[in-house]
């Protein structure tokens, strides 16, 4: 089945698309969430064609970046590459092995900021909702995909002001920051106030002069005062220490640094108070938040896909089975090893608190046709070893352990032992010829010099894709294979 692989710099991850529509970006709604800074929440659509994988742009993106070079649109066939945020993505077609992608390929922080920078240059203005995974940005500006008031990117952008109704908008590249207004015709050098004109009404040299002393006197006494009032109560300068210890922070969270992250944000909390404190403690939650989220990462995504692998058995296979016993057996095998893997991540995550309560309906409605405490029969298994033989990548190995399994049972269904033993001759006698094909295959990728798809194909074989016994230097030429690509 085909499928994209997201390639960042600290890990590799599966997606495998089961549906002919998705949307990839950072939102809930997209059936492909991704991680990272420079992301919008639904940022490519994607539809499944005969001839590859159609990809545009979504919410005022403008262009793609499609094998390194923008594009408004593209067909990804096997082994293109699409650059979102910090992430690769990698299409495969139908069950045909990934490429082998350098760390060099992958875009790192720097690089995805210069391409957002770019295309906002080019494009008037773009709408971006770039944040620190996890949090949500409090300072956020406004911003329009078209004749947009400031860039977003640009520093000088948290004082931008709007223009008013009826006014000339700036460009999407200009930034409107406050003017300093002049100085008042009351003050001049040295901040020494000029004695304004008489307006033609006498008064006493000794009076007027006792008046100005009299009125400084009392604004420098004022001024104490507040001074003092502001230091009792946390104000002065004190703010500004918190800020700079609240950016801190948020550079270090940026850079992968959490633990100091953490130390900073707790320095900045002490020093501060009331609702600078309350910013900072939600802060730290969505902090927290994101860590649990990517500790749990991995497992989510295995998550997501075995869910899809399910729902689509039920849909293509299990409501077409006539009867449905055996496709009952099977949909019932998978629920249940999905609750016992993934389960306790809905006690942490929505989205698979919502999978969660799919897979059990799937497991009752597998429940209608048959029941924990059955004992497979001889038509269960075969039922279950032909479907997992209709894959590309036959799984040798798990279809001939499952056959020999249940003959280890001991079932008094000689009939049916009988159809397993000559399933199972089968698979024995085409696998090492299958095997003996795609090793062929293998050679002839690496000679033409795409050995990405050679190291992909040996990898699935040495991973247990067959059965030890019939392998016989491709464990060493993978090695040798990987050796030569990560070389060049």
């Amino acid at each position: 089945m085909p499928r994209l692989e997201v390639h960042t710099h600290d890990r590799r991850q599966v997606f495998q698309i089961l549906d002919p529509e998705f949307v990839v970006g950072s939102g809930d709604s997209a059936e492909l969430r991704l991680r990272g800074p420079y992301l919008v929440e639904s940022q490519v659509r994607c539809r499944l064609l005969a001839s590859g994988l159609f990809v545009e742009p979504d919410s005022g993106v403008p262009r793609l970046i499609v094998n390194g070079k923008p594009t408004q649109g593209a067909t990804l066939t096997h082994g293109d590459t699409l650059a979102v945020g910090t992430n690769l993505l990698v299409f495969c077609g139908d069950d045909l092995p990934a490429p082998i992608v350098k760390p060099s390929m992958v875009p790192d922080e720097a690089a995805a900021e210069s391409a957002l920078r770019a295309e906002a240059s080019a494009s008037d203005g773009l709408a971006l909702d770039i944040r620190l995974p996890g949090t949500e940005r409090a300072d956020k500006v406004p911003t329009k995909v078209r004749g947009a008031d400031v860039d977003p990117l640009s520093a000088g952008a948290k004082n931008a002001v709007s223009p008013k109704a009826g006014s000339k908008k700036p460009s999407a590249k200009t930034v409107t920051a406050p003017t300093a207004r002049a100085p008042s015709a009351a003050v001049r050098s040295a901040g020494r106030p000029v004695p304004r004109r008489s307006s033609g009404r006498a008064s006493g040299g000794g009076s007027g002069g006792n008046n100005q002393i009299i009125v400084w006197t009392v604004l420098v006494v004022g001024v104490a005062l507040v001074l003092i009032l502001a230091q009792a109560f946390g104000g002065g300068s004190e703010p500004q220490k918190d800020e700079s210890l609240l950016e801190l922070a948020q550079r270090q969270w940026q850079s992968g640094d959490h633990d100091a992250a953490f130390r900073t944000l707790s320095m900045a909390e002490e020093s501060s108070r009331g609702d600078e404190r309350s910013r900072i403690r939600a802060l730290r939650d969505g902090w927290q938040y994101a860590m649990s989220r990517e500790a749990d990462q991995s497992e989510i995504d295995a998550a997501r896909a075995s869910h899809r692998l399910t729902t689509r058995f039920k849909s293509s296979f299990f409501d077409a089975a006539n009867p449905k016993r055996s496709a009952a057996r099977e949909l019932l095998r998978q629920t249940s090893a999905w609750l016992t893997e993934y389960e306790f991540l809905a006690e942490r995550h929505d989205d698979v608190r919502l999978w969660n309560g799919e897979i059990r309906n799937l497991r009752e409605l597998a429940l209608q046709h048959t029941s924990v405490d059955d004992v497979d029969t001889a038509e269960d298994v075969l039922y279950r070893v032909d479907y997992w033989m209709r894959f590309t990548n036959r799984r040798y190995r798990l279809a001939i352990e499952t056959l020999e399994g249940w003959l280890r049972g001991g079932s008094e269904d000689e009939a049916g032992a009988r159809r397993v033993r000559r399933r199972l001759d089968e698979l024995q006698r085409e696998g090492p010829t299958w095997l003996s094909e795609r090793r062929r295959e293998i050679l002839q990728d690496h000679a033409s010099g795409d050995a990405g798809p050679a190291i992909s194909a040996l990898r699935f074989l040495v991973d247990g894709g067959v059965p030890t016994a019939w392998l016989s230097d491709e464990r060493s030429l993978l090695q040798s294979y990987e050796s030569e690509f990560s070389g060049r």
